[in-house]
């Protein structure tokens, strides 16, 4: 009998990649970090609609939930972003915005 083969090696989506790795770039030689711009969108979705729930910002800004929950922990952690109330009925509330390495160095 032959042993079974599997093939272990997940499913990359070439194109996906590429566009972001080129709109990474493009941010890069803009001297933007690609963290920093997604912070900056989720914090303009916010100011926008303070009842926003992380699955509408997911959604809005093509990205995975669980990008979202780790982007906005971080603001959390530096104290820029509180959510007040629940999850669901809550809103968020903005207390700094976060400052390019540029505003920090001076």
């Amino acid at each position: 009998m032959k042993p079974s083969t599997f093939n272990i090696t997940p499913h990359i989506n070439i194109e996906s990649r590429k566009k972001k790795e080129a709109k990474e770039a493009s941010l890069l030689d803009k001297g933007v970090s690609a963290n920093v711009s997604v912070k900056r969108r989720i914090l303009d979705l916010i100011v926008q609609h303070p009842e926003i729930t992380v699955k509408q910002m997911a959604e809005a800004l093509s990205l995975n939930e669980r990008t979202i929950y780790r982007h906005i922990n971080e603001m959390k952690k530096q104290g820029n972003l509180a959510r007040i109330g629940a999850d669901k009925n809550g809103l968020w509330q903005i207390l700094a915005t976060p400052q390019s390495t540029e505003d920090a160095k001076q």
